[in-house]
């Protein structure tokens, strides 16, 4: 069964769907084995909405957590599986990405934002900025900011290759490019 603990108005309540999940406050928790907490909102579109995914309190937007085994708190967004968006306006896109600070992103899997504004693009980056962007503006998100890539390569014979993030073959997600 669920579990659902909440204020009796409709509109601020909690709502517990999915199998085995938990929502407490005004929150929803659809996913199964999913918890939602205090999000200040219990429509569909926030909360915990996938399986064994986590949902914690709100910025100025709601958390919501709809990936597998993903985690959003404090106003973050995770969407890809086993995401983690700490911080207001965070989002975690890439599979296994962290996303933490003030609206930073990651769009790459495996990679790390931190910060203000940061946004990671390439897989296995970790990407810092104390300023992300030269305005207040979200489409420039990346636009100042450090970024360390850990990049790898195997050869039998000494044929040169293109090093990458993930030991694969170069592409626009997995090294690094100069604009």
């Amino acid at each position: 069964g669920s579990v659902a603990i909440g204020s009796r108005d409709e509109n601020n309540t909690a709502i517990a769907t999915g199998e085995t999940s938990v929502a407490l406050g005004t929150a929803r928790a659809s996913g199964e084995d999913s918890f939602a907490a205090v999000i200040t909102n219990n429509t569909s579109s926030y909360g915990a909405t996938n399986s064994n995914s986590i949902a914690i309190g709100a910025g100025n937007v709601p958390s919501k957590a709809s990936g597998f085994r993903s985690l959003a708190t404090m106003g973050g967004t995770a969407t890809a599986h086993d995401g983690i968006a700490l911080g207001r306006g965070t989002t975690a896109a890439g599979s296994g990405s962290f996303a933490t600070g003030y609206g930073c992103k990651t769009e790459a899997s495996y990679s790390i934002a931190m910060g203000f504004y940061a946004n990671s693009k390439v897989k296995g980056k970790f990407a810092f900025a104390s300023r992300g962007s030269f305005g207040d503006s979200l489409n420039s998100i990346g636009e100042a900011q450090a970024g360390t890539f850990v990049l790898c390569s195997d050869t039998t014979d000494a044929t040169p290759e293109a090093m990458t993030t993930d030991n694969s073959a170069a592409a626009t997600d997995n090294q690094v490019v100069a604009a």
